[in-house]
């Protein structure tokens, strides 16, 4: 996608969040060259349904397809009180070597939910290459 090209949307159709770190959204394989390197945009907004028991949801982006990827930008940890649907969102800038320039590359937003399993997660993910405003 060349420079200032977007917003790549995904939907995130209710995925089961549960303790262990779950890709939630996966952007598609997609290739940039930023010879300006003001790097890319990855967001998240959407609803959690907790399971009965309250606890905290976390939210990362992370470069390519797994859990594995290395973290961009913050972790959101929100609390979720039980059996309330609750807002979340994430943003992150990516202006490392790999927001530059990709063939293929990737990117994923992860969840967890630190009181159980049973969760579940929908919203929009959003990938866009950053441009200077002219």
């Amino acid at each position: 996608m060349p420079a200032g090209s977007g917003p790549l949307p995904v939907v995130v159709a209710a995925v089961a969040v549960g303790v262990a770190e779950t890709v939630v959204a996966t952007f598609p394989a997609s290739n940039w060259n930023q010879s300006l390197g003001l790097g890319n945009l990855v967001e998240f907004s959407g609803a959690f349904t907790p399971p009965a028991a309250a606890g905290s949801l976390v939210l990362k982006v992370r470069q390519g397809a797994t859990v594995a990827g290395v973290q961009v930008g913050p972790t959101i940890t929100l609390p979720v009180a039980s059996a309330t649907v609750t807002s979340c969102a994430i943003d992150a800038v990516d202006q490392t070597a790999f927001a530059a320039a990709q063939q293929g590359g990737q990117y994923v937003v992860t969840a967890q939910y630190a009181a159980g399993a049973g969760g579940t997660l929908t919203g929009v993910a959003t990938l866009e290459t950053c441009a200077p405003v002219a």
